[in-house]
């Protein structure tokens, strides 16, 4: 992790107490009609699916054997799905007698999935052929939510967080019949950021049931950096795959709240 990501992630952890902690001091009871007290610690954990959209970016790769169309290769890819897995630690405040708003720490991870890129030569479009390899990522975000009203045990939320991802690109394999380069396994760490919204269900005074949708995008996934193809044959200089992932997610959690919802 650089520098700069590590100042990241102590922001996000300074916020995230700060924040916390003042509102608790400082809350306005005609602001939140109820003293500060009833604010709740939580915690919970949660799952769904993940359609996984590598940007509808292009990559053009050049070899060493110049002029020729054959050598300048356009990639593209659709979208993948996969597996996720969340778990969180946050702070519930009773705004009214019918809104909420929660601030959570959480960390998604991203079940490995395989990725099918079709490579077209410029000039020979019948010789479309594809490549294959793995991708993976992870993310910390700061995640707030705004229940926005309550019908008996039900409220609708809106929610959004920004944080950063840790992509991961692996096991690129090519078996076609132009020359290529075996880009090697790499993980790159980059801003995110997730909107969405869903809807609350209160099992008990201790207990939430949410499910809902969301839209994030994490950034940039890169292979490592080669600058020569199979069979050793160098490249003018050194080239990568690179693609912008994004994702749209349905979802379920399951929340605790400490000592309960006086609402």
């Amino acid at each position: 992790m650089t520098a700069t990501q590590q100042r990241l992630l102590s922001f996000i952890l300074f916020f995230f107490i700060t924040i916390t902690t003042s509102i608790n001091a400082y809350a306005s009871p005609a602001f939140f009609n109820t003293p500060a007290s009833s604010g709740r610690w939580l915690v919970g954990a949660g799952g769904g699916i993940e359609w996984l959209t590598l940007g509808n970016k292009t990559n053009t790769l050049i070899n060493n054997i110049g002029g020729n169309p054959a050598d300048v290769f356009t990639v593209t890819s659709g979208t993948q799905s996969a597996g996720l897995q969340e778990v969180f630690l946050g702070y519930r405040w009773h705004l009214s007698n019918s809104r909420y708003f929660s601030l959570k720490l959480d960390y998604e991870h991203f079940n490995q999935t395989d990725v099918n890129e079709q490579r077209i030569p410029l000039g020979f479009s019948a010789s479309a052929s594809t490549d294959t390899y793995q991708i993976d990522h992870q993310a910390l975000l700061l995640l707030g939510q705004f229940d926005l009203l309550k019908w008996r045990s039900l409220m609708p939320f809106v929610q959004g967080g920004i944080g950063f991802s840790k992509n991961t690109f692996s096991n690129f394999y090519d078996a076609n019949v132009f020359t290529m380069p075996t880009f090697p396994n790499a993980s790159q760490y980059d801003f995110s950021y997730l909107v969405g919204a869903g809807l609350d269900w209160k099992v008990t005074r201790h207990v939430l049931i949410s499910l809902g949708y969301r839209f994030g995008w994490w950034g940039d996934m890169k292979s490592g950096s080669v600058d020569t193809v199979t069979g050793g044959s160098a490249l003018p200089s050194p080239i990568h795959l690179t693609h912008t992932l994004r994702s749209q997610q349905v979802f379920a959690t399951l929340t605790y709240l400490f000592r309960g919802d006086r609402g």
